[in-house]
């Protein structure tokens, strides 16, 4: 449950030096959930854009096409963000 939040908070938890660096290592190794990093909080916090970075051609391809990605900014410059 909240994948997200999770991955923000180990990520400021790190970077903040709360937690060490090469837990964030073994914690993506581990078949294992390991929490030890607080939540980030959910108010706020909006996934922006989605990229995969695949290794064997050595590119990067946006997960949804530009005109989505237009669609998206239109609906967060019309919904989310303040006037």
């Amino acid at each position: 449950l909240h994948p997200i939040r999770h991955m923000i908070g180990t990520a400021l938890a790190i970077a903040h030096g709360l937690v060490p660096r090469d837990t964030l290592a073994l914690a993506l190794r581990s078949p294992l959930q390991v929490d030890i990093s607080p939540l980030a909080p959910g108010a706020g916090l909006l996934l922006d854009e989605i990229r995969w970075f695949d290794l064997g051609k050595r590119a990067e391809d946006l997960a949804f096409p530009p005109s989505a990605h237009a669609a998206a900014e239109a609906f967060k410059e019309a919904s989310l963000y303040p006037q």
